[in-house]
């Protein structure tokens, strides 16, 4: 089995902030390959179950809030006795141009307290799927207050997109292709995709 985590904050505040993009990327997964799918919760987190492509994905949203993200990331891996290498975690990326996606093995966590957290509790060299959202274009903004702020009108030019290529290429990510060059295009066109 492998384990899909998306990172982010639970409650409906935060459901367009930049800083929940990962749960965005992990609803359009789920909803790509499953139409009839119930989120249960366990492990402090909502899960289900989907199939990619052949393999079974467990689907995690820690909802213990991104800075203790681990938390919930320990209890599936201890309860399924999985290793670091059948983990890859969906986060929002500061350091990437909007729209960009890249693949990371270990790394530092670059001030990512939810990636921090679930270095810390369960392992560094886990698979990342790093979204770019980009910086602001001034500095008035400090980082906590850009990643907690929602996605406006501008972003819709690449938003969709992006969560159409996670959705629609993951499948090859979890059959072992780690180049991050499978992500800039899409395998299917017209896909809908729900960031709720």
């Amino acid at each position: 089995m492998k384990l899909l985590v998306g990172l982010g904050n639970p409650g409906l505040k935060y459901v367009y902030h930049r800083h929940n993009l990962g749960f965005m990327a992990l609803n359009a997964i789920v909803a790509r390959y499953s139409t009839d799918v119930t989120w249960e919760t366990k492990f402090r987190g909502a899960v289900c179950k989907i199939m990619v492509d052949g393999l079974g994905v467990l689907a995690l949203k820690p909802m213990t809030y991104m800075n203790a993200s681990g938390v919930s990331v320990r209890a599936v891996t201890d309860f399924y006795k999985l290793s670091y290498s059948d983990i890859i975690l969906l986060h929002d990326e500061m350091d990437l141009a909007a729209g960009t996606v890249k693949i990371k093995t270990g790394g530092s966590h670059a001030g990512h307290n939810g990636v921090r957290s679930v270095q810390e509790l369960v392992g560094s060299d886990v698979c990342r799927v790093r979204l770019g959202i980009g910086r602001p274009d001034n500095n008035r903004h400090p980082p906590s207050r850009w990643v907690l702020s929602d996605f406006v009108e501008s972003d819709q030019f690449w938003l969709p997109g992006l969560l159409r290529r996670v959705a629609c290429n993951v499948g090859k990510l979890l059959h072992g292709d780690r180049d991050s060059g499978i992500f800039n295009y899409d395998s299917v066109v017209g896909l809908g995709v729900a960031i709720d």
